[in-house]
């Protein structure tokens, strides 16, 4: 909850592995962060998961149908994915069907990429960065093998919005596990500022967890 800006409870939810298969459970504004959703949390035991709390656009539905994250099949593979941001380009079409800017991003990316990889989500970030609108196109998508994020927000100066502080993403990384978060999530030192304009793959399923990075 970055000072200034006030709480993002308008749902939540997590999308983890579990039997080789992405899976999936949400809340809405009026539950989120209920008791049986803590307590998932709180037993859960995963190679890899996304969680989401969802601050909602002005405009925009709430409810936990448009909670993130979000799943989808790319080419028959479910995928999970989630947001941070606003994308003026999709908000009327999102206002006019009840979802969400971040579900039509999401629309997008599985239309147009031809491989879950990281050259090809640099070739779409590349171009959706020179197009759209927006503030923030800061994601994340997990597969049954990757987990990829990345950080993108329009560094215009605004006297009223530090965009590098609040469009944040940070990264710890050691030889056993990964973490990404939208902030820190402890006081530990060894947390990173990932440069804005950079797309990560977390590789799953090894004895070691490794990383790759693109700048675009």
């Amino acid at each position: 909850m970055p000072k200034g800006y006030g709480p993002h409870d308008d749902g939540s939810g997590v999308a983890w592995l579990q039997d080789g298969r992405v899976r999936l459970e949400k809340r809405g504004g009026l539950d989120a962060w209920d008791p049986s959703f803590q307590e998932l949390v709180e037993s859960m035991r995963t190679t890899a998961l996304i969680a989401h709390n969802r601050k909602a656009s002005v405009g925009l539905d709430v409810n936990v149908n448009v909670s993130h994250p979000y799943t989808m099949k790319f080419r028959g593979e479910e995928v999970a994915f989630c947001h941070n941001g606003g994308i003026k380009t999709f908000m009327t079409e999102a206002q006019d069907r009840k979802i969400t800017d971040s579900l039509v991003f999401l629309e997008r990316l599985i239309s147009k990429v031809g491989t879950l990889s990281l050259e090809d989500l640099k070739t779409f970030l590349v171009e959706a960065s020179a197009t759209w609108e927006y503030s923030s196109i800061n994601a994340l998508l997990l597969t049954k093998d990757s987990l990829f994020a990345w950080r993108c927000y329009d560094d215009v100066k605004d006297s009223e919005w530090d965009r590098e502080r609040y469009c944040s993403l940070y990264l710890r990384e050691s030889s056993e596990r990964i973490c990404i978060a939208s902030e820190p999530v402890d006081r530990k030192r060894d947390w990173i500022s990932i440069p804005n304009r950079t797309l990560i793959q977390v590789k799953l399923g090894g004895e070691t967890v490794e990383t790759e990075r693109l700048s675009f």
